[in-house]
């Protein structure tokens, strides 16, 4: 067999193991868009991610325009660090933890309460649950 001979049969042999392995490509199927940036404007791009990745700022703010699908976060946050911190503060605050002890001594009879002060306590124990699955939420965390 010819050198040109084998180059054919490896090609088609080549082209047919690919077409076998790969799996058949569907409409729904993503491309990528690649753009060369300077370094001021990477870092201004990544300032205004805000805590999200490049790809998906960029997806969003260019399929705004005219109306293409948005993945990941919804909502118009405007600084994800800020909820961030404000979801760390109120998982290091020791008053949280403190409210709920007092709501289960009191469940548990240690502590005497009238109705009135339990409930505005039990209350307040799920006001502060609530605020911490809207930030949960807001972030695009997963709740453990």
């Amino acid at each position: 067999m010819s050198a040109r001979e084998e180059q054919t049969t490896e090609a088609t042999a080549g082209a047919a193991f690919r077409q076998c392995a790969s799996p058949p490509r569907t409409r729904a199927q993503s491309s990528v868009l690649s753009i060369r940036l300077t370094a001021e404007e990477r870092a201004q791009l990544e300032r205004d991610a805000a805590g999200r990745t490049l790809s998906a700022y960029a997806r969003e703010r260019l399929c705004k325009s005219w109306g293409g699908s948005r993945r990941g976060r919804s909502g118009p946050i405007k600084d994800h660090q800020a909820l961030a911190r404000a979801l760390g503060a109120l998982g290091k605050s020791p008053q949280t933890g403190t409210l709920k002890g007092v709501l289960r001594a009191c469940e548990e009879g240690a502590i005497v309460l009238n109705v009135d002060a339990e409930d505005a306590l039990r209350r307040t124990c799920d006001r502060i649950d609530a605020m911490r699955a809207d930030l949960i939420k807001a972030l695009g965390l997963k709740v453990e």
